[in-house]
Formats: C-alpha cells, sequence, structure tokens
C-alpha cells in the first residue's frame, strides 16, 4: 500500500511495519511531469493535497532515500533488518 494513504487514513496498524520510499521534492516534481505529461503546477497542487513528508518519514520503520544513490544497498540493509527481527521474534 501507498505510505500516505496508511499514515493519512489511520491504517497503520494494519501492516507489520511502514517502508517509506522518499525523494527530494523538485525531484519527485521532475519525475512526475515527466511521467504523467503533466505541468509543474498540476504536480504541486497534488502534492499539496497529500500527506505532509515529514509526517510519513516520522510513521516509518525504513525510509528508502530515492535520489540517485543506489536503491539495492538500502533495500538489502532493510530486509536482513526485517528478517533479524523476526528471528528474534521466535
Amino acid at each position: 500500500m501507498e505510505s500516505a494513504i496508511l499514515v493519512e487514513a489511520g491504517f497503520l496498524d494494519v501492516v507489520d511495519c511502514l517502508i517509506v520510499v522518499d525523494a527530494p521534492l523538485d525531484l519527485r516534481i521532475q519525475r512526475t511531469i515527466y511521467r504523467d505529461g503533466t505541468t509543474r503546477e498540476q504536480v504541486e497542487q497534488r502534492i499539496a493535497r497529500q500527506c505532509d513528508d515529514a509526517k510519513r518519514i516520522q510513521a516509518a520503520d525504513y525510509v528508502i532515500v530515492n535520489d540517485g544513490r543506489e536503491l539495492i544497498p538500502q533495500i538489502t540493509q532493510i530486509y536482513q533488518s526485517i528478517i533479524s527481527k523476526t528471528n528474534n521474534n521466535k
């Protein structure tokens, strides 16, 4: 599920953990314009209606930073952490 929806709707209790993928605002805007063929103003309006970034990150158990750095090491570290916690709770 999408993290902003989980946070906004108050459904964090239905997931075991929340992983948020975050990127700098301007980069997200550029990516959305490219992907959707929309205007910057439309993207900014859409973002303004969404959950605040700080609130999503604060609610997260893990954050993946998608700003051009390698994603696989971040994902691997999160995966290993989750597996470790799972094994410790058995």
